[in-house]
């Protein structure tokens, strides 16, 4: 099971406010935005996000937590430009359901029973997490971080618009080479370690940069073969 705040969720649910089908609105939007514009800053990739659980509550009903990772200003180095007008940098978002199977995948997705989950959100919570602890953020505050967002993306799309090429391919490979980063932070060694993009990949680049679209691929038979 993939549950890491096992040990917060008492204070999360406390945190947690009722959602009435107008307040269920602007969850789904906010939900939409965050998602959209991590995955953005995250040079297309979903690693911006994770999702947590099921943590099952007394009442039987299933606790969600969905965080939002690195959406403020961060080691990457476009987030300056861009992101620097947010006033959170992780967010964790709760959702409590009623009547929903939960399976949240290594990848931290979630597989949910039925799919769409959103209309049984029955109460919803959204903390600020950056200083190490859940710090509750109200209505007004959710709104103002939308707003911060809607902004930031647009900033987003201008500055990779205007990258050349070369640049994209580097930012693209610094997102993943950098998902170890978390891990060195742990360990204390992050500044003992060379993070400059591209390394050993630079007879890769004229390939890489060359392709304008990802290729297609015909084959016969089913994409991944059986492995016996």
């Amino acid at each position: 099971m993939n549950r890491p705040y096992s040990a917060y969720v008492d204070e999360v649910v406390a945190g947690c406010e009722p959602v009435t089908d107008e307040r269920r609105s602007k969850i789904q939007r906010l939900n939409a935005l965050l998602t959209s514009y991590l995955f953005l800053l995250y040079f297309d990739t979903r690693a911006g996000y994770q999702d947590t659980g099921p943590y099952v509550l007394p009442d039987g009903r299933v606790l969600l937590l969905r965080a939002f990772n690195k959406f403020g200003v961060s080691d990457f180095p476009w987030s300056a430009e861009v992101a620097s007008d947010l006033p959170h940098g992780d967010v964790l978002a709760a959702f409590v359901l009623d009547d929903v199977r939960l399976r949240v995948t290594d990848w931290g997705t979630s597989l949910t029973e039925p799919e769409d989950y959103l209309p049984h959100v029955q109460s919803f919570g959204l903390f600020d997490t950056s200083g190490g602890r859940l710090t509750p953020i109200d209505a007004a505050g959710a709104g103002a971080l939308a707003d911060a967002v809607k902004d930031a993306q647009k900033r987003c799309y201008r500055l990779i618009a205007g990258m050349e090429r070369r640049a994209k391919i580097d930012s693209g490979a610094y997102v993943y080479f950098s998902f170890i980063r978390p891990f060195a932070d742990d360990a204390g060694c992050t500044g003992d370690l060379d993070w400059s993009m591209p390394r050993d990949s630079l007879d890769l680049y004229a390939m890489l940069e060359a392709l304008e679209s990802t290729p297609d691929i015909t084959r016969d038979g089913p994409y991944y073969p059986l492995v016996p």
